[in-house]
């Protein structure tokens, strides 16, 4: 039976209908399928970061800075007491010697108004009123030490700011040197990572904050007080549980944010708790803003667990290798090996190729005699895919005394001796051969005087002769 021409084309309309059903059906399964499959590998990668109560937090390398993990770790927030670190360092930046922890400072009327540690008028030392700020809280003690230090706490707060220009700190302003919140004063996550990081390369701010206790004699006006580091991981807490191995240091700090005059607000606690820990070799810090304190300890103990767990220990450098030589001028050596003070590590993602990592050695142009050992005289620079990652510092590892006058010209002891038995050896030399000169002019003069008294006598024998046979033809 033919088939008209009209019901061929409905039969292939409807036959095409048929396949692109089939089509969407196919294509909406799969669809299904990839998002099944996206949404899955989401979760397990989602199950796999860490997470924290705090408003921002952050995983960094002690060594190198790199940040490991960051949720918000760039947001802009009150800094509370890490301003604190920045106080400590700005103080010991513009101290003469170390014999200024001993001088002392009277509390004046702006300072005992920031707290009750201490009374109007007490003298405190200086070293005493570190110990209070680091390890306290004490906003008295910053703001005594500002005075102290700059002569204003306005001039103090431009060298804080100027200090974190310095540092790279681009996001972070100070107002004042407690951290009490104050408009215009503010930080992130990051930057404080990157403060203690520094503030942790001052001996005596590292060795303020990895102390438990401290015992503060008596004043002229107060007893003798004990004390007690903020630092859960540090400390343990009340009963030693929360300590976590390997915290040498960190800040606690509250400060109270007034409340907003837009909204009516509530006043609020702001919270800094900077925690750095070091486990097989690898120094980790986590920073926590604005975390409850309820859950504080925990999301840091979660956090260094996450970044010492995740991190991809690829060695760069193992502590103690050379990696070139500074110019010291004055010094009795005057051309020094570096090394590195410590491992550097690198975080390379999964996915990440370590032929990606490249390294270069910066080597300050010159020291100036006297240097002692441990002395910074450059970085080890990492970067990962030509992007910078961190640094490691470079350090003088024997003590540099002052030469001798040529080492002003970079002419140590050691070539000057050199040099000098070198001279010395050319001038007996030049000596030896004007003796063996002379010598041999009054042999030859004395072979000259020889033959001519030979030829003298010769000719007044062949006379004699001559006159003996009277033959003078």
């Amino acid at each position: 039976m033919r088939t008209s021409k009209k019901e061929r084309s409905e039969y292939c309309s409807s036959t095409n209908n048929s396949r692109r059903n089939v089509m969407v059906a196919v294509v909406t399964v799969l669809v299904a399928l990839a998002l099944m499959t996206t949404i899955n590998a989401n979760q397990v990668f989602a199950d796999d970061q860490p997470s924290s109560s705090a408003e921002a937090a952050v995983v960094m390398s002690a060594t190198t800075g790199e940040v490991v993990y960051s949720n918000h770790g760039d947001r802009k927030l009150p800094m509370a007491g890490a301003a604190k670190l920045m106080t400590a360092m700005v103080v010991l930046d513009n101290m003469h010697s170390k014999n200024e922890l001993k001088n002392t400072v009277q509390m004046d009327a702006v300072s005992d108004e920031q707290g009750d540690l201490f009374q109007k008028d007490e003298t405190v030392s200086v070293n005493d009123l570190l110990y209070a700020m680091l390890i306290d809280d004490s906003d008295e003690a910053a703001y005594a030490l500002a005075v102290y230090s700059a002569g204003s706490v306005s001039t103090f707060t431009e060298q804080m700011n100027q200090k974190a220009s310095q540092m790279g700190l681009l996001n972070t302003k100070f107002a004042n040197p407690s951290g009490a919140n104050q408009d215009g004063q503010y930080s992130t996550a990051e930057d404080v990572g990157d403060m203690l990081k520094t503030a942790m390369t001052y001996k005596k701010i590292k060795k303020i904050l990895g102390v438990k206790t401290y015992n503060m004699d008596a004043t002229d006006k107060s007893a003798a007080r004990t004390l007690s580091s903020r630092n859960e991981l540090l400390t343990g807490g009340s009963d030693g549980s929360l300590a976590y191995s390997g915290v040498y240091g960190g800040i606690l700090s509250h400060e109270t944010v007034p409340p907003s005059t837009d909204d009516g607000g509530d006043a609020r606690d702001s919270t800094v708790f900077a925690v750095i820990a070091e486990q097989d070799d690898m120094s980790m810090m986590v920073i926590l803003m604005n975390d409850p304190d309820s859950s504080r300890v925990a999301d840091a103990t979660s956090l260094l667990d996450y970044g010492f767990k995740n991190v991809t220990k690829k060695v760069i450098s193992k502590a103690g290798v050379e990696k070139g030589k500074v110019m010291v001028r004055h010094g009795a050596s005057t051309r020094v090996p570096v090394y590195t003070e410590k491992k550097a590590y690198v975080y390379i993602p999964p996915e990440g190729s370590s032929s990606l990592v490249q390294v270069k050695a910066e080597v300050n142009k010159k020291l100036t005699a006297p240097v002692k050992a441990g002395t910074k005289a450059g970085e080890l620079k990492i970067y990962v895919a030509d992007e910078y990652q961190g640094a490691v510092d470079l350090v003088v590892r024997e003590d540099i005394p002052a030469g001798w006058f040529p080492s002003y010209l970079y002419i140590s002891n050691r070539t000057t001796v050199i040099i000098g038995v070198v001279l010395l050896v050319i001038l007996l030399i030049f000596i030896r051969l004007l003796q063996i000169r002379r010598r041999n002019l009054r042999r030859r003069k004395a072979r000259r005087q020889a033959k001519i008294r030979e030829m003298a006598l010769r000719e007044m024998k062949i006379e004699e002769d001559r006159r003996k046979r009277d033959w003078y033809f």
